[in-house]
């Protein structure tokens, strides 16, 4: 994951207006639980492209993603 960051980066270094490195960097930090850099990234393809459908799919799944694992870490009321 740390390669696409850095692959992104480069490419929102040379063209901030490319959207798709944006996608693809938000997803990297999603996997990296950077959930903070990931929900700006996704931010960024909203404003950038309101209309759109990508950034609110890759934040909604974002979201969802982090309740799955909430979920999954929570200790289980379940009798042994």
């Amino acid at each position: 994951h740390a390669a696409v960051i850095q692959a992104c980066d480069r490419i929102i270094q040379l063209d901030p207006n490319d959207l798709e490195a944006y996608l693809y960097r938000g997803t990297a930090h999603s996997a990296k639980a950077n959930h903070d850099a990931a929900i700006l990234d996704y931010t960024k393809l909203i404003e950038s492209d309101p209309d759109g459908t990508k950034g609110y799919l890759a934040e909604g799944y974002h979201g969802k993603y982090n309740a799955h694992r909430l979920k999954e870490a929570a200790p289980s009321n379940q009798p042994a």
